[in-house]
């Protein structure tokens, strides 16, 4: 019986985003909520670092099309989480994260209706644990 490893509250883990072709996307430092029974819980705050997949120019291609993404040359390059943070939620088992984004921070408090926090589920591949991190 192999048992999954467990991270500790406090602990910054490594959270590897992996295509299907075992190509990395991105690679972002966060810290351990909690580790149990209910899942994975990480926040990536502002100004955690970074690995984003770029140009060899240094031009993001998160928000290129797919084909003009696979036939350039690109590389990871580090940057810094801008605009607030975010709680990252994987299920035990699970091939999904929910995802919360609180632009303004998680404990500022905002009286700017544009600064409510948004929620979203992002699909993944099974995810795969080690001792510095874990990879999807």
């Amino acid at each position: 019986m192999v048992l999954a490893v467990r991270f500790e509250a406090g602990q910054t883990v490594v959270r590897r985003c992996i295509h299907r072709n075992n190509r990395i996307a991105g690679v972002e430092s966060a810290r351990v909520i909690s580790d149990d029974e209910r899942g994975l819980l990480l926040w990536v705050g502002e100004g955690s670092t970074l690995m984003r997949r770029t140009t060899l120019d240094g031009v993001p291609v998160r928000k290129m099309p797919i084909a003009a993404k696979l036939a350039i040359p690109t590389m990871l390059r580090p940057t810094r989480w801008r605009d607030g943070g975010v709680l990252i939620l994987t299920p035990p088992g699970a091939r999904y994260n929910l995802m919360g984004a609180f632009p303004g921070g998680l404990l500022r408090g905002s009286e700017d209706s544009e600064q409510l926090p948004c929620f979203l589920a992002q699909s993944s591949n099974t995810i795969r644990r080690d001792d510095s991190g874990f990879g999807q």
